[in-house]
């Protein structure tokens, strides 16, 4: 079983954009004391039969949304360099959520996930 640590970082890169297999997402490189790691990677589209094409999502909007207010910037371009502490699962593990450098400010896209879902079911 993994433990969680809570590390400072650097955001060394950002993406926004289509990926090789055609769906929408971001990955924000993060970069620490001897070790870096992406944080994102999840769909901001999904396939509508309707129109047959993919569409953006809600979460993808809000993703994005949660990134630029908990760092504290007011675009995704401004991201890169900023500092960041992140919840990692140690080394080799994941990113799971990030955080503002000194305020108790933190995003958690799988409670984003989660809460959405639980609203879609009630």
């Amino acid at each position: 079983m993994s433990t969680t640590k809570i590390e400072n970082a650097q955001i060394t890169d950002t993406t926004l954009g289509i990926e090789g297999h055609g769906i929408m997402t971001a990955m924000i490189g993060l970069s620490g004391e001897d070790w870096g790691v992406g944080f994102g990677g999840y769909t901001f589209d999904q396939w509508n039969e309707a129109q047959k094409r993919r569409v953006g999502t809600d979460y993808g909007m809000e993703f994005v949304m949660q990134v630029l207010h908990v760092v504290g910037v007011d675009s995704w371009e401004k991201l890169k360099g900023q500092h960041v502490r992140v919840v990692t699962e140690g080394w080799g593990g994941r990113a799971l959520k990030i955080g503002h450098i000194t305020k108790d400010r933190w995003f958690d896209p799988q409670a984003l996930a989660d809460e959405m879902c639980a609203k879609v079911r009630s």
